[in-house]
């Protein structure tokens, strides 16, 4: 089961909040599953390293 795919079946079970960039583009996003209903959401731009948030 790929690392995603294990977020979702965690989060079917709990809430579990997400925050990541650099996996598919230079954004910083907020992902959750609150009662187990997923979120989306991108709350940044950031270098590809993480060394400056706007």
């Amino acid at each position: 089961m790929a690392n995603l795919e294990q977020l979702r079946e965690i989060g079917r079970q709990r809430d579990l909040f997400h925050v990541y960039n650099n996996m598919w583009d230079r954004k910083l996003h907020l992902d959750g599953m609150i009662d187990g209903r997923e979120y989306r959401q991108i709350v940044a731009e950031t270098d590809g390293h993480g060394r400056w948030f706007r």
